[in-house]
């Protein structure tokens, strides 16, 4: 299989930030519309992170105690289990190219980023 750089959510409409991207090599998450540029009802946010559950349970100096691309896998493959175990809560899984221009276009840009 191979490594996805995102990994892209949709549920469907059911709220203003349709889709959840997770970027896999940082840990990042997104939340984003069809239209994220548009100045009215354009949708494109950093919503956190994978690892911000560690910031609750031990602190912030968590990361002087254990390894963070350690930390970041396990984190990542906690979020993506739970994402596919709970499809109402992100979604269903869609490829980038199901996406309108105007998505993927901000996705490479966060990409790029």
């Amino acid at each position: 299989m191979a490594h996805k750089a995102i990994i892209i959510y949709d549920n469907g409409g059911k709220t203003c930030d349709r889709y959840t991207g997770v970027i896999t090599k940082s840990g990042d998450v997104f939340g984003f519309n069809d239209n994220p540029f548009h100045p009215s009802y354009g949708f494109g946010q950093f919503c956190g992170n994978v690892t911000n559950r560690m910031n609750t349970t031990f602190g912030y100096g968590w990361r002087n105690h254990f390894s963070e691309k350690r930390i970041l896998k396990l984190e990542l493959a906690n979020y993506l289990r739970e994402a596919k175990n709970n499809p109402d809560w992100l979604g269903k899984e869609v490829e980038l190219t199901s996406l309108s221009e105007q998505a993927q276009q901000y996705v490479n840009q966060v990409l790029s980023e």
